[in-house]
């Protein structure tokens, strides 16, 4: 799937944008996809597992109110979003091996095909899209 996710594609779950929702946003990302693609490896679950984390923590880290996660699964790729209304877009950058911070987005770009930031009325939406294997 090219060109990423829109707002309103897929399922949704919304949470306050406090840090016990990243746990509830994993969580509903591998209930949602047991049910919806029970045929997914357990490797390509847990990639989009692991990116749905790293997105909902920079999300809580930017300080919004609410966060959002999103999942389309197509027949070659699996897209989650994460949308807050919070300031700002995130940015990859190059942690130093000291930092406790900053990996985030580095680990979403090597388990993702693509991913990328989009606009939307409330604030932002990152997305990424997984190979099905």
């Amino acid at each position: 799937m090219n060109g990423g996710l829109r707002a309103d594609a897929g399922e949704a779950i919304t949470r306050p944008c406090v840090p016990e929702s990243v746990a509830a946003l994993r969580s509903w990302v591998v209930d949602r996809l047991a049910v919806r693609a029970p045929a997914a490896s357990s490797g390509l679950v847990e990639d989009v597992r692991l990116i749905v984390s790293e997105l909902a923590t920079n999300a809580v880290r930017a300080g919004g109110s609410l966060v959002t996660a999103r999942l389309e699964i197509g027949l070659d790729a699996i897209v989650v979003g994460v949308e807050d209304d919070a300031p700002g877009r995130p940015h990859r950058r190059e942690a130093a091996h000291t930092d406790v911070a900053g990996r985030g987005l580095a680990i979403v770009s090597v388990l993702a095909e693509e991913w990328g930031v989009r606009s939307t009325a409330q604030g932002k939406l990152v997305w990424a899209s997984v190979a099905r294997r």
